[in-house]
């Protein structure tokens, strides 16, 4: 789990990167895939790399790409939480929409030349396509929000549906605590070591609610016993918080 989301929420090696990527075996797949990228800004210019990165954004909407584009600085916890480190990413309905966004930008002229001035302010860490494998019925509370928990996870062999069914299954207890957030869950289909991995992410309203979450959770002895039970099918990894800065 070292560079796991560190690299997941959502944005291509083509878009923000640069670097080349191959269309993955899965692409002919309809689940949503999120190409993600962790980039390290120098300092004094995170403002600037928004806007760079804000530029891509209307190119995307100008030719029609199917993504949604978001950012997020890590606030806590984790080598992601390192000074300047930053997470851009673009989620696609399917593999098919991201192959064809990026064929339409590798030809853009005016996308080219951005892509071609980031190197001036950002130095990449970490990049990787992951496919959305979140149990269709675990999304309770709010739909998003400015503040994002990572936790990456190690499945063991042949146990990855037992640990989805577990996660699904423990949505009435997240309901009856009264938990708002929003969960998903991907897989790393392109990520290098990290491929086959997967993540959870918590989107919460606000710090506050993550924080007031939290307490219920861990304050429950069925939570407690939840996850402790978890460790039949998963190894736990650490834990990134991030705050939205999409421009």
């Amino acid at each position: 789990m070292s560079r796991i989301w560190m690299t997941v929420a959502l944005a291509s090696a083509l878009l923000i990167g640069g670097a080349g990527v191959t269309q993955p075996a899965s692409a002919a797949h309809h689940e949503p895939v999120t190409m993600a990228i962790t980039v390290n800004v120098k300092p004094g210019q995170i403002g600037e790399y928004r806007a760079r990165v804000g530029k891509l954004n209307a190119i995307m909407k100008r030719l029609g790409a199917a993504g949604t584009m978001r950012m997020w600085r890590p606030q806590l916890a984790g080598p992601a939480a390192a000074t300047g480190n930053v997470l851009v990413g673009i989620e696609y309905p399917n593999a098919a929409a991201w192959a064809a966004a990026q064929s339409a930008l590798q030809g853009d002229a005016e996308y080219s030349k951005i892509i071609g001035s980031l190197d001036e302010i950002r130095t990449i860490v970490d990049s990787g396509l992951w496919t959305d494998i979140t149990p269709a019925k675990v999304t309770p509370g709010v739909a998003s929000g400015p503040v994002l928990a990572i936790t990456g996870v190690a499945v063991k062999p042949g146990k990855l549906e037992d640990y989805r069914k577990r996660v699904s299954d423990a949505q009435g207890m997240v309901e009856s605590l009264g938990i708002s957030m929003r969960l998903r869950m991907w897989r790393a289909t392109i990520a290098g070591q990290d491929t086959g991995s997967v993540v959870i992410g918590f989107e919460y309203a606000d710090l506050k609610t993550f924080v007031a979450d939290r307490a219920k959770m861990q304050a429950d002895a069925g939570w407690r016993s939840f996850i402790a039970g978890l460790d039949a099918v998963r190894t736990l990894g650490g834990t990134t918080l991030y705050r939205e800065i999409t421009p």
